[in-house]
């Protein structure tokens, strides 16, 4: 039995079937929330991460929802029986055997169909299908996978005879040519109610044939798009751009979507009639019409015009995912396009149709989404409360050493500070925002110490992800955090801090990871090395610290006239040592006081543009944090405004500043006035638009 297994499990299992030689896929768990659970890879660049060497799901730990494991297709022929009459896949399994000998084979309880793994003789042949009245034979090849290990969508445990690929090495397999690939078809085609394959020759031909006629989805995509629909009504051209659409897209349901969405900018659209010539197309498949046609099509069609092309029809892109492929086929380049194997490379023509991404941030230009960001500073300084801060500002929405925070749930592991210490520090920084425990409830510190916080071991240059680690991702994925703060390298990193290798896979594949897995972005806390500290720049170990971390914090004392540091000063200088997004050098200077950090300027520093957002944020803040009702009405005794201003969150503002930033508010529709019912009477207060 195969069934799903933890995450330790399905991530040696992956670095086994690497070490047999085979390419692990991770495939969605059947649970997960994708339209091919169960059965589709993760991720559009799938293929090119399992051609990496080593594969990417060997060196990063897997993803809750992809825990089902296939095998890239890539020099093998996978022999898959997609027949459902128990006696016919019987006899074309016999036929397998017969013919080239018992191998690795998949099959499931609850179901007669199998699929057995060969080797390809030389290359990396592509797929070839036979398909008949009682079903079909697909010989898997070049762009596609097989789930190998855990669930099959009926709920059935995907299991192997006589051993599962992992067990016995992929140069074991029976090599076999492509004559006798087309012997087999041939020998099928009676059993199933197929026709009998063409010659060998012809086969070739027909092969080559189809390449010429695939092309990447959003290829497909982007040409749709130049090519008008709105026209008198012509059968013969919607017909022949369906034909190409099938062709280019080898008939997967993307290509059937597009397909859709090109005719549904016709007025006489019909939805049935576009589903039957599709369906049409899959029993007499287009041979002579594909990619190039529409390509000609799009080229002519921007020619004609003024503004270089067809505006992108509305609603084109609704329901497409250009990563499903229902039909399992990953469609080839067109013959002008160099193959880039093993390389993600971006589809440049498809670009124009989507909006350039803005960068994301927790803190802006400080904590980037989706990466990992290093804090390093001295025992004693402080790292662990700013990180404690930050976690709190972003539950507030308040400000953080005088910056903007995005508002979201935070986890933190705190491996150093017990239950007490956390308590007495959580209670300063309640009190400096001047809100209560219950306004934190998106904040989970972690009491971890004198525990085992590792979480990554290393076998050689193998890296080990432990069932902490997956215990402490599992944590913030349940409570939607988009903030993990770790504290500190030193107590969750399993390797020697000298090893690029292992630094780079800790910092650059396992928390990444986790910062990927929450759209949001993971804070580091280290110690710098003694020559660190001596030389000034305060790192530590191997250079793969600094260069896989996307940003560098360094959180420093002042120092004297003779360079020492001010042990007894209550100032800090937090600096950005690094960032990929935004320039190095900028610092803030910082003062301890009652408890916590506080920006040494304030909200005085602030330009005025800023000053205006940092007033609207000080104002939802203390909204959120007050325990009364705030009145919009100037003459009220609970006018707002007044209100925040005698409050910590809002004392760095004048009354009219935060006045300003209340009908700003207001007219933005972020404030409303809403009614409320006190001493049954009704009244009016201010509400926040979540």
């Amino acid at each position: 039995m195969m069934p799903l297994g933890s995450p330790q499990q399905v991530f040696a299992l992956r670095q086994q079937l690497w070490d047999a030689g085979f390419r692990p896929v991770p495939i969605y768990s059947p649970d997960a929330q994708h339209t091919s659970a169960g059965k589709a890879p993760r991720g559009a660049d799938w293929g090119d991460k399992a051609r990496l060497d080593p594969p990417a799901a060997t060196v990063q730990a897997p993803s809750l929802d992809a825990l089902n494991t296939g095998i890239l297709c890539d020099g093998l022929r996978a022999i898959d029986i997609d027949i459902d009459n128990p006696t016919i896949a019987h006899s074309v399994r016999s036929k397998c055997v017969d013919m080239f000998g018992e191998t690795a084979m998949r099959y499931r309880a609850n179901s007669p169909r199998a699929l057995l793994v060969y080797r390809a003789a030389e290359g990396a042949p592509p797929k070839r299908v036979l398909a008949g009245t009682f079903g079909k034979v697909e010989v898997l090849g070049r762009g596609q996978q097989f789930v190998g290990f855990g669930v099959h969508p009926s709920g059935a445990d995907l299991q192997w005879m006589p051993e599962a690929p992992g067990e016995i090495d992929v140069s074991s397999l029976r090599a076999i040519t492509e004559d006798e690939v087309t012997s087999l078809l041939e020998a099928c085609a009676l059993s199933i109610g197929a026709e009998i394959p063409k010659g060998r020759q012809a086969e070739r031909n027909a092969n080559k044939g189809d390449r010429k006629l695939g092309a990447d989805a959003l290829q497909v995509v982007a040409a749709l798009c130049a090519i008008p629909n709105s026209g008198p009504a012509d059968w013969e051209a919607w017909n022949r751009i369906g034909m190409a659409t099938y062709a280019a897209t080898s008939g997967n349901e993307a290509g059937r979507a597009a397909f859709h969405a090109w005719s549904e900018q016709h007025p006489e659209y019909d939805a049935d009639e576009t589903n039957a010539r599709w369906d049409h197309y899959s029993d007499s498949p287009p041979t002579q019409i594909g990619a190039g046609t529409l390509f000609y099509l799009a080229r002519q069609s921007r020619q004609e015009t003024d503004d270089g092309g067809a505006a992108e029809p509305e609603g084109l892109w609704e329901g497409f995912d250009p990563s499903v492929d229902i039909d399992n086929t990953a469609p080839e380049p067109p013959p002008d396009e160099p193959q880039l194997s093993g390389f993600k490379v971006l589809n440049l023509p498809a670009l124009h149709l989507r909006p350039v991404p803005e960068r994301r941030w927790i803190v802006p230009e400080w904590l980037p989404v989706r990466q990992v960001t290093l804090n390093y500073a001295d025992g004693g300084v402080g790292k662990t409360l700013l990180g404690m801060q930050l976690m709190a500002a972003t539950a507030l929405s308040a400000r953080w050493c005088g910056l903007q925070v995005e508002p979201c749930a935070s986890v933190g592991l705190f491996s150093e500070d017990d239950e007490t210490e956390l308590h007495i520090r959580l209670e300063a920084i309640r009190r400096h925002y001047g809100v209560a425990f219950t306004d934190l409830a998106n904040v989970y510190p972690i009491d971890a110490t004198g525990q085992d916080n590792i979480l990554a071991h290393f076998d050689g240059n193998r890296m080990l992800p432990t069932e902490r680690f997956y215990r402490f991702r599992q944590m913030a994925l349940d409570t939607k955090a988009r903030l993990v703060v770790v504290d500190t390298a030193a107590t969750t990193f399993g390797g020697n801090e000298n090893d690029r290798s292992q630094v780079t896979q800790f910092v650059g594949s396992l928390l990444t990871s986790l910062a990927q897995d929450i759209d949001g972005a993971v804070l580091l806390n280290a110690h710098p090395s003694v020559s660190g500290i001596a030389n000034g720049d305060l790192r530590s170990g191997s250079t793969g610290w600094n260069n896989s971390a996307r940003s560098r914090w360094a959180m420093t004392r002042p120092v004297d006239d003779d360079g020492k540091p001010v042990l007894d000063s209550k100032e800090r200088v937090l600096t950005r040592r690094k960032s990929n997004a935004a320039a190095a050098g900028e610092t803030l200077t910082l003062t301890w006081q009652e408890g916590v950090f506080a920006p040494q300027n304030g909200a005085a520093g602030l330009n005025a543009g800023n000053r205006k957002d940092a007033a609207e944020a000080a104002f939802l803040a203390g909204l959120r944090a007050s325990p009364r009702p705030a009145s919009n009405e100037i003459r009220a005794s609970n006018y707002a405004p007044r209100m925040f201003n005698q409050t910590p969150l809002g004392a760095d503002f004048r009354v009219p500043e935060l006045a300003e930033a209340m009908r700003n508010l207001l007219s933005r529709g972020a404030l409303v006035i809403a009614e409320y019912e006190q001493d049954y009477k009704a009244k009016y207060c201010l509400r926040e638009v979540r």
